[in-house]
């Protein structure tokens, strides 16, 4: 049996059911729907919204940071790590990332190459960076998936701060091809353009080796924010 419930998008349904050889009479509640497709919308999509504002305050944060580090290093006149490690550069990275959209976060790795433009200036490098990020969700129509493939021609200049330890700032052109579930469940396909601006750290294990963590936020159709770890060669 179905109690009466109120009217308004929190109603609660109460059910009654019966149990065992002896009839036992036990109540229990669901919410019903329009309360849960409020939850759904507005609680889980003000959360998202948050991480992403999250994510872009810290990027913020670590551009302060950059900034404040360069200009001490520079008045300081700082030289201690390594200015010109090496004319090329080759490294590797696990990425975290925000979900694009209403998808969740999710992971992916990035592989970039890099070539000191000496000529210049000994800390401006040209960098051309590849990734693959992999997003899922459940959804009221099912679930589905989320696939980013970026890439992204950019310019990075580095300051050294202290020995070993360097801060940089780079932007460059993005170009992402993205495959995606949408709610008719059809996968669909696109190519967008957009930018992406970073900064980080990293700290030079040798001359030729270093290790490094650079956000870059992802200003493209979904925009989205990722976090690289990695490790640098330089030869």
């Amino acid at each position: 049996m179905e109690s009466k419930e109120s009217k308004n998008r929190f109603a609660i349904r109460t059910y009654t059911r019966e149990e065992g050889p002896e009839v036992t009479n036990k109540n229990f509640s669901v919410l019903s729907v329009p309360a849960a497709k409020y939850f759904y919308h507005t609680i889980l999509k003000r959360g998202r919204v948050l991480m992403k504002k999250t994510s872009m305050a810290v990027l913020a944060v670590i551009f302060v940071l950059c900034s404040g580090a360069m200009a001490f290093a520079k008045s300081a006149g700082t030289s201690s790590a390594p200015s010109q490690p090496g004319e090329f550069e080759v490294d590797g990275s696990f990425a975290p990332a925000t979900g694009p959209g209403d998808y969740n976060g999710g992971f992916g790795v990035n592989f970039g190459i890099g070539y000191s433009l000496g000529e210049i200036d000994k800390h401006l490098q040209a960098r051309f960076d590849l990734s693959f990020y992999q997003f899922k969700n459940d959804f009221s129509w099912g679930s589905g998936s989320y696939t980013r493939v970026p890439f992204t021609i950019s310019a990075r200049y580095s300051v050294p701060v202290v020995d070993k330890l360097s801060v940089f700032g780079q932007a460059g052109l993005e170009t992402s091809i993205d495959d995606f579930d949408n709610a008719a469940h059809q996968k669909k396909s696109e190519v967008n353009l957009g930018i992406s601006p970073g900064a980080g750290v990293e700290f030079f294990v040798n001359r030729k080796i270093s290790v490094f963590a650079l956000g870059r936020a992802h200003l493209i159709s979904d925009s989205y924010f990722s976090m690289q770890f990695g490790v640098a060669s330089y030869f």
